[in-house]
């Protein structure tokens, strides 16, 4: 009996490790990638930009599908992100990507 507990115990630990793993490397990778779209957007590297916010967009995805509720925060930016992106307006752009880090902020909370 008690064995059987230390290893549901165990085993309830790893699951809440991994959930947390697969949550933290998505939103990292937004974080890096709005980082670096601002820095493009500010140079006038359009593909690199455009590049970035696919990446955003992608990663985005995958960290809506892992959490329980849905950040509206986070979707409001990268939908505004994407928007600015494809009007190529470098200040739009910038301002996107700190909304998106700071949508990321709440989450990583």
């Amino acid at each position: 009996m008690k064995t059987t507990l230390i290893a549901g115990t165990i085993a309830v630990f790893a699951a809440c490790i991994s959930v947390s793993a697969a949550v933290a490397s998505p939103v990292s990778d937004i974080r890096d990638n709005a980082a670096a779209a601002a820095s493009n957007a500010h140079i006038y590297q359009w593909k690199r930009v455009e590049l970035e916010v696919v990446r955003i967009a992608d990663a985005e995805k995958k960290v809506q599908l892992s959490q329980s509720s849905k950040s509206d925060a986070l979707s409001s930016a990268v939908r505004d992100l994407r928007a600015a992106q494809a009007a190529h307006d470098a200040d739009r752009t910038e301002a996107a990507a700190a909304a998106v880090l700071a949508a990321t902020d709440t989450l990583s909370k």
